[in-house]
């Protein structure tokens, strides 16, 4: 056993295990709670794993310990670089040391916006069959990257209209993701414009890339091939790339502009979403009944009608009587003032 100071992931663990004692529950409860297998609930707990967000909040609400594991999950995010590929940890430091970050992108969603279920539908057309502790691993790691938005940076991302409109993990996930779009873009250090389809070659050329500059006002250019990521530093290089994200934010869309297109696009998601089955009447019938197949009848009730029909022929015909009448009906038959009309 290391005999130096825990680790954020350690801690959490510990913590853990003190609070599911506390509380009377076993791994096995809490995994079935929080939707992972128990392996990973002893590794998260000895410290081996890194729990997600989602985790995290589950912990709280199992063991009623509001917001504990949700504050300590985020001093484990911070201490995740070492997640990220070798040809990343660079820029991630650089990132999130960053006092502006301008973002292009004409792909996917950048990972500073991405929900953890688009970063898990990403992983698994990426890489699929990836074991669930690794995957949890790299979306701990990512949601880490997003503490730069809460930060004092100033974030700017320039989304081009296919990024909002290509379905990662379909409409449902979609939707939700631009969602969180709409919500970072009123945080106070983030804008977010988009690029729409008209504008053609005018919207960044089909480009990605992050333009970051330092406390001390370095300026760096990410951008990212196929199989790994590139940190320029050249001048001249960052200078042209740096001209062509002015063009292209000129261009753009205005916030509120900006956050109507993306709130359309929104609609649409959710159009496709599968209705739910509308809700059928609660039929019900008197107390007095008997399962010996005499008369009787069921009613149910609706806001302005009350439908009445045979019990033993439920799939039959059914009367509807204003429900006015009807209550006048039964309040006449219990005090018995009920007369037959001729």
């Amino acid at each position: 056993m290391s005999s130096g100071p825990l680790s954020a992931a350690e801690r959490f663990g510990r913590e853990l295990v003190v609070w599911r004692a506390m509380r009377g529950k076993s791994q096995a409860e809490l995994a079935r709670y929080a939707h992972c297998d128990q392996t990973w609930v002893s590794a998260i707990e000895l410290g081996k794993r890194l729990p997600t967000e989602e985790f995290a909040k589950a912990c709280d609400e199992f063991l009623e310990a509001p917001g504990v594991f949700e504050r300590m999950y985020g001093a484990v995010v911070q201490e995740t670089a070492d997640v990220h590929p070798d040809w990343f940890r660079h820029y991630a430091e650089i990132e999130r040391k960053a006092r502006r970050i301008r973002s292009l992108d004409n792909g996917v969603m950048p990972g500073l916006l991405q929900t953890e279920e688009y970063m898990r539908a990403l992983i698994a057309s990426h890489t699929p069959g990836l074991p669930r502790e690794v995957e949890a691993e790299r979306i701990a790691a990512r949601m880490a990257r997003q503490a730069v938005l809460r930060g004092e940076a100033r974030v700017e991302f320039l989304l081009e209209e296919g990024v909002l409109r290509r379905q990662v993990g379909g409409p449902a996930v979609m939707a939700r993701q631009l969602r969180r779009v709409l919500e970072m873009s009123h945080l106070p250090n983030v804008g977010i414009h988009a690029l729409p389809f008209e504008l053609g070659a005018d919207a960044g050329s089909g480009t990605s890339l992050r333009l970051v500059e330092s406390a001390n006002g370095r300026q760096v250019l990410y951008s990212e091939s196929l199989t790994r990521g590139h940190v320029i530093t050249d001048a001249e290089e960052i200078s042209s790339w740096d001209q062509l994200y002015h063009r292209a934010r000129a261009r753009a869309l205005n916030a509120d502009d900006s956050r109507r297109l993306i709130s359309s696009i929104l609609r649409g998601m959710v159009n496709m979403l599968p209705a739910a089955p509308p809700a059928g009447p609660s039929w019900r019938k008197s107390s007095y009944s008997g399962a010996n197949g005499g008369d009787c009848v069921e009613v149910a009730r609706l806001p302005r009608t009350t439908p009445v029909r045979d019990s033993k022929d439920p799939h039959g015909p059914a009367l509807a009587f204003p429900a006015p009448a009807f209550a006048a009906f039964l309040a006449a038959l219990t005090t018995g003032t009920l007369t037959a009309q001729r």
